[in-house]
């Protein structure tokens, strides 16, 4: 219930606002899964491809390779 509260009030706070540049020190997707900070980015480890989807981007730990899918129909590693 706290989360839907706080949810609600940045979702009001923000309406209409348009930003141009918004810097946070650390920013976590998901449950944890997935950290950005101004060094570096933590991706989860796969073992096996996600669906496709044209600009995905992963990790396979198993393979120890990035790999992404430019068009949705192709994987291609890095």
């Amino acid at each position: 219930m706290l989360y839907k509260l706080k949810n609600k009030l940045v979702n009001w706070l923000f309406k209409g606002v348009v930003v141009d540049e918004l810097r946070v020190l650390r920013l976590r997707v998901g449950s944890g899964t997935t950290a950005v900070t101004g060094s570096y980015i933590d991706f989860p480890g796969l073992t096996s491809d996600p669906s496709l989807v044209a600009g995905r981007v992963w990790f396979r730990s198993d393979l120890g390779k990035m790999r992404f899918s430019p068009d949705g129909s192709t994987v291609k590693e890095f």
